[in-house]
């Protein structure tokens, strides 16, 4: 199974995973130069990439390949409001961070 793994510092064919990202690709999952793993940048983009260089701090890859993933259709969902309004708002913020519009 492919790891995933998540950054927004991608330039031209060179992109670096930081902080939290990178422990767990070099220390954690003990990746090495030369392995491939793969990297999301939340806009739709999955990138196969080569690792180049590690360190506990960042993770350098060089970009083999790019996928572009287009937008899922939309889906409806109905909700029973809850009586702690609490609940409710943290059900409206999950909902949101798996793409629901509106």
């Amino acid at each position: 199974m492919n790891n995933l793994f998540y950054t927004n510092s991608i330039s031209g064919d060179t992109l670096i995973l930081k902080d939290q990202e990178a422990v767990h690709c070099a220390l954690v999952l003990r990746k090495k130069v030369g392995d491939i793993i793969y990297v999301i940048d939340g806009k739709g983009n999955r990138y196969k990439s080569g690792i180049d260089k590690l360190s506990k701090r960042d993770v350098e890859c060089t970009i083999l390949s790019t996928e572009s993933q287009p937008k899922s259709e939309h889906i409806t969902i109905a909700i029973a409001p809850t009586k702690n309004r609490d609940r409710l708002e943290w059900m409206i913020e999950k909902l949101v961070e798996i793409g629901v519009e509106r």
